[in-house]
């Protein structure tokens, strides 16, 4: 059950993120932070996790999206999302806020409105009720929404 749970994240993470990047200036490198780190897509998984400590929890299943593994890190306040491939290294393939004890490096977090999210990172490239939705360089941001709340924030591969 967990590992048809962990794809099933994994698949709606990767679904998120597949519009193309519009053209014009250079898109930005869009990150996450916890305990001090920043945190983005494609980053060395083992760098990040010695980074941020052991205090976590890891599941792990058979990558839907190719030859490898997925693995799940269940920090206090985050999960990240990892694919191990056969051959090469482990990155972070995704990273979502769990709670509203962290902050973004704009002071974003889980509770804020929506119009923060606005002010701090400007007009959203898809915008609706439900989510505010940044794209930038190889990923997504994501910001769910509900009544005007950010109540999830999800960086995803493109």
């Amino acid at each position: 059950m967990k590992r048809i749970m962990i794809a099933m994240v994994l698949l709606l993470s990767l679904l998120c993120a597949c519009a193309p990047i519009p053209s014009g200036d250079e898109p930005a490198v869009l990150s996450l932070r916890y305990r001090d780190v920043d945190l983005t897509v494609g980053m060395a998984a083992e760098t990040v996790i010695a980074q941020l400590g052991d205090d976590y929890t890891m599941t792990e299943a058979e990558s839907c999206a190719g030859q490898g593994q997925d693995r799940m890190y269940t920090y206090p306040s985050v999960r990240l999302y990892v694919f191990v491939p056969v051959d090469g290294e482990a990155v972070v393939s995704s990273v979502s806020y769990t709670d509203d004890g962290v902050q973004t490096a704009d002071g974003l977090h889980v509770g804020s409105s929506s119009s923060d999210v606005v002010s701090a990172l400007g007009k959203a490239d898809e915008t609706s009720d439900a989510r505010l939705i940044y794209r930038g360089k190889g990923a997504v941001l994501t910001f769910g929404l509900r009544d005007g709340v950010v109540v999830s924030m999800v960086l995803a591969g493109e």
